[in-house]
Formats: structure tokens, sequence, C-alpha cells
């Protein structure tokens, strides 16, 4: 679809009224935007809005230039556009819709089957912190059992809140795997980074080896980015995986958060991320580290220096896409014999920001 800098129809091809949902017979050269609007909210492309509110906001934001960029909308029939908008030299606008239903499908097959493969990574420490819970609350039913028959109520009655706390845990520990493992629709929202890797230091400690250590480097007042919650978590299971499985002897496992300013000290004004303020999320290893070809290949589907069995190749591929969905990036900077640091930088999130021009 063309438009011109009066906001007008200029052109359009043969599938665009299949792929907007504006009748074909309504189509004509010097169509207001606003009709082309209009129809198509009241065809329920927008979703459930009020037509006259809604054409009148995305009409607002078109006349302010809001025209260009990159953004994906769901229509009625459970279609998936993905609408590319850029600026003409003269005023308007073009806009190419493209359908990505089946990419977005086969992404979210690919995400459930990595989550998966990270939750089995997960099961030999889970069964092992699981029969310790079962330990602590067996043990202090004996106890209590043993306090009532000689009517010993206040250690029995300790030994019945011990068993309590112990099934307690292990209910939390449960029920982490399960909202884990379930599969849900990519969902961005505004994310403490800090919060996320708190909450989720149980399974990234039962990722990592026991013979790793694990430390944490987490920014004071950090920035919220805009991001899924369930895919960032895949992405640091999978960034901790990969960082246990080159210290096969042990070593140290750090995960860092970190703020960044384009042009500030800890800022290389290379940064990959559009923008001036970015979040760094960092997993670094002590381990075998890896060579430049061996890094420069590290994103690609499929690629793996890991055993046969022991690995897909999908690991960083995944943090690589979820990384470039959340408008972000990801870097590696890796040694042989010395280790290896993977950063995600995203980019700062605040307030109505991150809202893109209208669709």
């Amino acid at each position: 679809m063309m438009i011109d800098g009066d906001l007008r129809l200029v052109e359009w091809n043969a599938r665009f009224p299949e792929f907007t949902g504006v009748p074909e017979q309504l189509l004509r050269i010097g169509l207001p935007i606003e009709d082309i609007l209009y129809s198509q909210a009241c065809a329920g492309e927008f979703g459930e809005v009020d037509v006259d509110t809604e054409v009148a906001r995305r009409l607002a934001l078109l006349r302010a230039g809001a025209s260009s960029g990159t953004i994906e909308r769901k229509r009625p029939n459970g279609r998936i556009l993905e609408l590319r908008r850029n600026p003409l030299a003269g005023g308007g606008f073009v806009t190419l819709y493209t359908d990505i239903t089946a990419r977005r499908q086969a992404e979210d097959q690919l995400r459930q089957a990595q989550k998966m493969e990270a939750l089995g990574h997960l099961t030999g420490g889970v069964a092992h912190d699981f029969n310790n819970l079962l330990m602590i609350i067996l043990g202090n039913l004996d106890v209590a059992e043993r306090s009532l028959k000689n009517l010993e109520l206040d250690r029995a009655s300790q030994g019945l809140e011990r068993s309590r706390s112990g099934a307690r845990r292990a209910a939390a520990l449960t029920q982490r795997l399960l909202t884990f493992s379930r599969q849900q629709p990519r969902d961005p929202q505004p994310i403490d980074p800090n919060v996320l890797i708190g909450q989720l230091s149980d399974l990234i400690h039962q990722s990592a080896s026991t013979k790793a250590k694990v430390e944490f480097a987490l920014a004071e007042q950090p920035w919220m980015v805009l991001a899924d919650p369930n895919q960032l978590e895949i992405a640091v299971l999978n960034l901790v995986i990969n960082a246990r499985d080159a210290m096969p002897k042990g070593g140290v496992l750090v995960i860092e958060t970190a703020k960044v300013c384009r042009g500030g000290r800890s800022a290389s004004t290379s940064l990959p991320v559009l923008g001036d303020e970015f979040v760094q999320i960092i997993v670094k290893d002590s381990g075998m580290g890896m060579s430049r070809e061996v890094a420069a290949r590290a994103s690609e589907p499929f690629f793996t220096t890991k055993e046969a069995g022991k690995g897909t190749g999908l690991g960083l591929y995944q943090v690589f896409g979820f990384a470039a969905q959340a408008g972000g990036r990801v870097t590696i900077d890796s040694q042989p014999n010395v280790g290896t640091a993977v950063v995600i930088h995203l980019p700062r999130f605040v307030g109505n920001k991150a809202m893109q021009a209208p669709d």
C-alpha cells in the first residue's frame, strides 16, 4: 500500500484486500487513509474497540509522523501479519504486509522444544533437591511422632512446622517447574531483570554443575526492559547450561546485570543496539572457551561442538532469536582456555516509549 503526503491511497496490489480486511470495491486512487482505517476497525481488524475513537487515535499518530518501523498484528482470523512501514521522501509512506503465521508457529514450536530440553537438564538436580526435601519432611514427622508419644508437645509442634516448611518448598519447586514447562504465547511486558533472575536462582543452581561456583553480580536499581519473561528465562537457562558444559571439571559461573549508556565509560560506541540506554544480562564462565571461528558460528541453528546426544545446537540460536525479537542483540567474548562471556543487550524500557506506530 502506498499513501501520499495528504494521507490518500496511491497504489496497492491484488493481495491488499485479503491481508487488510478492506473490501476491494472500496479501493480507489485518492481514497483517504481515514476511510481505510474505518473499514478495518468496523471489520474487527483492531480488536474490540470503539470504532470512532480508534480511527481518530490512529489518524492522529499518522499525521504526527509515527508512520515508520516494523510491527506485528494478529488478525481476527488468527493470521499474524508483519507490517513494515517506510516513509517516502515527498511525504506519505509505503506499507508492506507479510503473512508470518507459519514462521511464528515454527518459532513457538522451537521455543517449546528448547524449553523442554532445558527442563531435561534440570531433572537430575531437581530429583536430588526433592529427595532432600522429602527426607526433611519424613525425618521431622518421625520426631513429631516420638515427641507426641512422650507428650513433648513443643518438640512435636516444631517437628510438624519443619515438615510443613519442607512441604511448602517442595510444592514451590514443583510449581516453578510446571510454570516453566507450560507452553505459553509470546507476551512482551515490562520486566525487572534482577527480579526475574532472583526468581530463577533455584533453577540456575540446579542447571549448573555441582562442581561450579555460581555467583550473582546484579546492578543496583536496574532499569526495566520490554520482553517476554518466559523467553528471557529460557535464554538465561540456556546460557547457564552452555557455561556448565564448558566447565566439565568445575569453575566459576557469574551472572551479571548492568546499566549501560552509549558513550559512557563502560560502553563502546559500537554497541549493537539502537538507542542510548541499555540493560546488559551477562553470563560468564571460566571454561574452555571458543576459538574465533567457533564463536562466529555459535548462533547458527543446529551448530554444536558437543558430542552426539549432548546438545541440539539450538540453545544459543534461541538466545539470539529472543534478543532480536525484544529489539536487542547478543555479543560473545570468548578465548580458548580462558572462558566465555555472552552478553544480551536489551533497550531500556521507559513508560510508553516502547509503543510502536499504529498498525
